[in-house]
């Protein structure tokens, strides 16, 4: 590298502007109580709720919605168990380019439907059996699987009505499934 380099002067000039320290502003300044830096973003309070219409509801790419039930499942992306998923892809909003077909991320009933149709042959096959072999017993470790999170206290809330349901075990066991892949 040249001593004249711009590459040099900007790496002397980055190397000068960091004191190393990250939990006090720049120059060791320490913040007396009520003092905001001036490189903290202004928290804006605002009363009013977030509001959701079905126009601006939108799906995760069909891609992470498959990744996600094969992780629960415990097989890859392609493997034959996710078959009636992948058939209908294009159906639940996956692009095929090579037809002209953009990705379609919105959630609706035919969608729901579709999903659910495609899914139910999944929640009730012997591989998630084997490696949920029942709820709520399994609830903590499908959650952490799908969503990489623990089992909250509104998951178990928004299955009461399955758990209560009279349903057969094999069906609410299912249903359940389903629900969570919802």
């Amino acid at each position: 590298m040249r001593s004249g380099s711009p590459a040099l002067a900007l790496l002397l000039l980055l190397a000068g502007a960091c004191d190393g320290s990250i939990e006090e502003p720049s120059g060791g300044a320490e913040l007396g109580p009520g003092e905001v830096s001036p490189d903290t973003p202004p928290v804006v309070e605002d009363d009013e709720p977030l509001v959701l219409t079905s126009e601006r509801l939108r799906l995760l790419p069909f891609s992470v919605r498959l990744a996600r039930v094969a992780a629960v499942a415990g097989v890859a992306a392609d493997d034959p168990l996710l078959e009636p998923l992948v058939r209908r892809a294009v159906e639940l909003g996956a692009p095929e380019y090579a037809s002209g077909i953009q990705a379609d991320a919105i959630w609706n009933a035919s969608k729901i439907a579709i999903w659910a149709d495609a899914l139910e042959p999944i929640c009730a096959s012997p591989q998630m059996r084997a490696r949920y072999p029942s709820f709520p017993e399994s609830l903590g470790a499908f959650v952490e699987q799908a969503y990489g999170r623990r089992l909250a206290p509104e998951d178990e809330t928004s299955l009461e009505p399955l758990r209560t349901a009279t349903i057969d075990d094999e069906r609410r066991y299912v249903l359940t499934c389903m629900t969570l892949l919802q």
